[in-house]
């Protein structure tokens, strides 16, 4: 999937990703504002920066478990999204409202839908991604990690 290829599509309330896709690129969904639910098949391998933010309506995703490379804040100023459901992929864990590595040594969406307002770091976090607070304005504290060396 292309650059922006769906981008700004705000009526655009669902989709079916086929499973011949095996990359979603920088933008593709952004600011598609009224979409609530995507599926990533296991064909897709890799998700590209920004791909879904500003989807304020996406309450619903799940991961396919061919996934193993997320770029940069894929799920930013994401205001429904509070869960990802990472099912039977081994690269990705969501827990207390963030999306992490398998091992949680890197932090890369806290999800701005999660409820609450303090976030407390994982002290196995050493590195949060570029947008990894993006959009969550209604967090109010951060505890970091005393593992993390990157932000």
């Amino acid at each position: 999937m292309n650059h922006r290829a769906f981008s700004d599509r705000t009526s655009l309330k669902s989709i079916i990703i086929p499973n011949s896709v095996k990359t979603i690129g920088n933008d593709a969904f952004a600011g598609c504002t009224s979409l609530k639910s995507i599926i990533i098949p296991d064909s897709v391998k890799v998700i590209n920066d920004s791909a879904f933010t500003g989807c304020t309506s996406l309450s619903s995703v799940t991961l396919g478990s061919g996934l193993n490379k997320l770029g940069n804040g894929v799920f930013s100023d994401c205001d429904s999204l509070a869960y990802i459901n990472t099912g039977s992929n081994e690269n990705y864990v969501c827990s207390e409202g963030a999306l992490y590595n398998r091992d949680k040594s890197v932090l890369y969406q806290y999800l701005a839908g999660y409820p609450g307002n303090v976030y407390r770091m994982p002290d196995s976090v050493k590195s949060a991604k570029q947008y990894a607070f993006w959009g969550a304005d209604g967090l109010n504290e951060v505890t970091c990690s005393s593992s993390l060396d990157s932000i």
